[in-house]
């Protein structure tokens, strides 16, 4: 308004007789430093991050209520306004608050079978806009190098393990620790951690049977026989004998054990003394992490040899006495018949093929040399070898002095 004035004094003109557009156009065509211009661009100022956190570290020093904002938002995708907010002015530094934690479980067995190959960490968290994982191999307490990592934004806090690396390999056996974070906006953090073993190595099963065979028909000689398990670890499953047609003639239950044992006297489910032949005594259970194991044997029942006697008890060779050894087969076998001491003082059969029936022989307390042997106990000792197996039976026999 100086200057139109100014134009109106110099010209010998009226103030309201040059304003409006008059006047402008009049400043557009006579531009002079005098009277001022009129340019076709205009002028804007702004506060970039640098000044703005100027501005704010004046308000923080001189302990303002605060700065008001307008607009917010107009900056777009360009976020450091909002960052020198966050900067200057948030100083957060409680984190976020865990009320749980849980794990599906604590070992694992990932090699694809289905059972434990993964386990499940949740936990229950307020405060937090994202939250992350990382898993260490952990030896006697002390985390060694991790084998993963990672972080996503969410609010529900869970992360499943399938035992794998960064590269998607399984890790070797052994106890790894689960780190779980939870971040809140300035990244104060709060964590849990769980301790995992890998465990992909089925457990060693030993098994026994003493004798190996059995001969039920009562005589009190090898009717029964003493199953055994040893595992080098805890399994839990069953053992079962099956016949040679895959069917179950005997079960029991194995919990959470590293040795069983069973006595079998030749009988089935319900009672019932089993034929002659080949039984498969099978243990099949699953260790801690899920590894299955199994492990069978061979247990045969033969009664090939019915029966072992001596026709007394005790005899003095020294007086002439003799003694007779007896013996019946069920079945044609192979029969090798000795007298031991410890070791074998008399050969009498070896390897004789005989049919089923009963045989006989005279023993006068010498060897084969014609040496009368010392008193004291001797063992008829009797190998029937068939399409069972091999079967032995021993009868004790004393030599007396005169």
């Amino acid at each position: 308004y100086g200057t139109a004035r100014q134009y109106a004094a110099d010209h010998g003109r009226k103030w309201d007789a040059v304003e409006g557009v008059a006047w402008t156009s009049y400043r557009r065509q006579n531009c002079t430093a005098a009277y001022g211009c009129v340019n076709p661009w205009r002028q804007i100022y702004y506060d970039d991050a640098q000044a703005l956190g100027l501005k704010y570290d004046l308000i923080n020093r001189t302990n303002l209520r605060g700065a008001g904002i307008w607009a917010l938002g107009y900056d777009g995708t360009r976020t450091e306004l909002y960052q020198v907010l966050k900067d200057k002015f948030i100083t957060d530094t409680i984190p976020p608050v865990i009320t749980g934690s849980t794990i599906s479980g604590s070992i694992i067995s990932p090699n694809g079978d289905g059972r434990m190959d993964a386990t499940t960490v949740r936990v229950s968290v307020t405060g937090h806009i994202r939250f992350g994982w990382r898993v260490e191999s952990f030896f006697d307490g002390v985390a060694g190098a991790s084998v993963r990592s990672g972080n996503v934004t969410g609010k529900t806090v869970a992360f499943t393990w399938d035992g794998r690396n960064a590269t998607g390999a399984v890790v070797p056996d052994g106890p790894y620790r689960i780190t779980i974070w939870a971040a809140d906006a300035s990244d104060n953090r709060a964590s849990v951690q769980k301790v995992v073993t890998v465990d992909r190595r089925p457990a060693v099963v030993a098994l026994a049977a003493r004798p190996a065979f059995i001969s039920p028909n009562g005589d009190g000689q090898s009717d029964v026989t003493t199953l055994s398990m040893q595992a080098d670890e805890a399994l839990t499953g069953t053992a079962r004998l099956i016949d040679r047609s895959g069917t179950t003639v005997r079960r029991w239950i194995v919990t959470a054990a590293t040795a069983r044992s069973w006595t079998w006297n030749g009988r089935d489910l319900v009672g019932r003394t089993v034929v002659d032949g080949r039984y498969t005594l099978r243990v099949k259970g699953l260790d801690r992490a899920g590894n299955q194991s199994i492990s069978q044997m061979i247990v045969r029942v033969d009664r090939t040899i019915r029966s072992v006697t001596w026709a007394r008890s005790s005899f003095t060779p020294k007086a002439g006495e003799k003694d007779r050894l007896t013996f019946v087969l069920r079945r044609a076998a192979t029969v090798t018949v000795s007298i031991t001491q410890g070791t074998v003082v008399r050969e009498i059969w070896t390897s004789r093929a005989l049919a089923a029936g009963t045989y006989g022989w005279t023993w006068n307390g010498r060897t084969s040399a014609g040496l009368l042997l010392k008193p004291g106990p001797y063992r008829a000792v009797i190998t029937a070898t068939s399409w069972v197996g091999s079967s032995t039976f021993t009868r004790t026999v004393v030599i007396k002095a005169p």
